[in-house]
Formats: C-alpha cells, sequence, structure tokens
C-alpha cells in the first residue's frame, strides 16, 4: 500500500538531502611545522598567531638570535609531545620568544589582554626569556622545558648607570618593559 506524501514532506526531505551533502567545515588547530629556518619559522608562526585560535606547533622552529612573535590576540600554542610525556616540538633561540607587549608603551593597559595557553613546548637557548607577557587576559603555561637561556643585559629604572643580567623561564608583567619616552608620555586632558 501506497502513502501520499504531501509537497512540505517532499521539501523537507529535499532540504535534509541537501543539507546531508554539504561538506562539513571542519573547525580546528592551524597547524605549522618547524622548518629549521628562521626567516620561515618566525614568520609562519606570527602569521598563525595573528590569526588568533588553536595553534599546533610540530618539529623543530629556529627562530635565530633574537626572533620574536608578538601576541595580540587570544591563542593556544600546542606542541606534540613525545612517547615519554615530554614536548617533541623545540623551539630553538629567539629573545622573547613569544611576546604579548602593553598596548601602548609605558601606560597602564585600558582593556584586558589576550587570552594566551602555551603548552608542551621545548626551549632551547631563548635570549631573556622564551616567554615575556606584559599584558595578557589569561595565562596557562603547562608541561614546558626551558634550556640554556642565554643571559640578557637591562637597565632597571633606578639602576640605569650599571646594566643587569637575567635570565628567566618566563616573565609576566611590566617590569622589563621598555620605558616610555617623554613624547609618549600620556597626560591627563586639561579640565574646563
Amino acid at each position: 500500500m501506497r502513502t501520499m506524501q504531501s509537497p512540505m514532506q517532499h521539501l523537507l526531505l529535499l532540504v535534509a538531502l541537501t543539507v546531508s551533502l554539504l561538506p562539513a567545515q571542519a573547525y580546528g588547530a592551524i597547524t605549522v611545522v618547524g622548518t629549521g629556518n628562521p626567516g620561515m619559522d618566525v614568520k609562519n608562526v606570527q602569521k598563525a598567531c595573528d590569526d588568533g585560535g588553536e595553534i599546533l606547533l610540530k618539529g623543530v622552529f629556529d627562530f635565530g638570535i633574537d626572533g620574536r612573535v608578538k601576541l595580540h590576540k587570544a591563542v593556544k600554542l600546542l606542541g606534540v609531545l613525545g612517547s615519554d610525556g615530554r614536548p617533541d616540538t623545540e623551539i630553538h633561540g629567539g629573545k622573547w620568544t613569544f611576546y604579548a607587549a602593553l598596548p601602548v608603551p609605558g601606560a597602564p593597559p585600558s582593556m584586558n589582554g589576550p587570552n594566551v595557553t602555551v603548552e608542551n613546548i621545548r626551549f632551547i637557548k631563548p635570549k631573556g626569556t622564551p616567554l615575556h607577557f606584559e599584558h595578557v587576559g589569561a595565562l596557562t603555561v603547562r608541561n614546558i622545558e626551558v634550556e640554556k637561556v642565554r643571559p640578557e643585559a637591562i637597565r632597571l629604572p633606578g639602576f640605569e648607570s650599571a646594566a643587569t643580567k637575567y635570565v628567566a623561564g618566563i616573565v609576566v608583567g611590566s617590569r622589563l618593559a621598555p620605558a616610555a619616552s617623554p613624547s609618549r608620555t600620556l597626560l591627563p586632558a586639561p579640565s574646563g
């Protein structure tokens, strides 16, 4: 026995069939593979970070003597784990390898910074620190290894006559931020 189908049932069946045949759009991590070339590695990671989101870093990256990736958007930087549970993703060199700067140097921020996650990455021979976050909204750092940090000479306020050498695994806050030049100092607007 055959049943009669209404035009509305035909339309719904046609829509369901059309939707099921559309390609599924995958939302996921952007994968960046290390090349060992400082010019390419820094540029490729910076581009991924400029887009924001989840970024899977695979392999060995070379950031050269002073390569740096500036973080302006929310990112999750995820390395790959080896079978021993240690990070297989390596970043060699760099100076303040991942850096979230103040929006205006020397001025207090007027809004929250980006949310940043760094996981499962081994940093080898960065200068000063591989992770420097002057301005973040939230920060999660898990399972990172930092080896053979190269000392960086800095001049701290009040001690300008002598440079201090420092090394750190991670810096959070603006104590090491460059001082604002007098021409960039923000002054309150005149009243009245």
